[in-house]
């Protein structure tokens, strides 16, 4: 299985121990979420991919799937692209804008033309959430029609690009 790009690792979803999230995106309700969140970040700050995975399960399961492409990022880092293509699709069952893009760009590079309107339909729900890589990835894989990319096609992928850039 062939990841479809390098994933960031999740500090980048960090800003000096300030949790960041995607427009839309819901952090966890549970009372010490904080505290777990932090003690993940430690772990990672050390290259404790194994800590940093026993950490984010405890916040698994809830709405946006951080925890969950987090955890996947973490078994990417430990080489085991199984376990975390997985946890990528864990992840964009449950609304993460990222694992989303990245579960339907490697559903279209599978090649599976039954599958290919599904994940472009699943890229332009990720490029609505904000994801400026889910609408780069909508404007290169416009679905044409018939093998032929329409006038309304060509002006869709324009629009997103121009809001990748945005």
């Amino acid at each position: 299985m062939v990841l479809v790009r390098p994933v960031r690792r999740f500090v980048n979803h960090y800003d000096q121990g300030k949790l960041f999230a995607p427009k839309g995106f819901y952090l966890h309700q549970s009372t010490n979420w904080l505290q777990l969140w932090r003690t993940a970040l430690q772990a990672y700050q050390k290259s404790s991919w194994k800590s940093v995975i026993n950490e984010l399960q405890k916040l698994a399961n809830q709405p946006g799937g951080m925890a969950e492409y987090l955890i996947g990022i973490s078994y990417f880092n430990l080489n085991d692209l199984s376990e975390s293509q997985s946890w990528f699709e864990k992840a964009a069952q449950l609304g993460h804008p990222e694992a989303m893009t990245d579960v339907a760009i490697q559903s279209l590079r599978e090649g599976n033309p039954s599958e290919r309107e599904a994940a472009y339909q699943q890229l332009v729900k990720a490029a609505n959430l904000g994801s400026s890589w889910a609408r780069l990835n909508a404007a290169r894989n416009t679905v044409p029609e018939n093998g032929v990319v329409t006038r309304e096609g060509w002006l869709q992928a324009l629009i997103w690009l121009y809001q990748a850039t945005e």
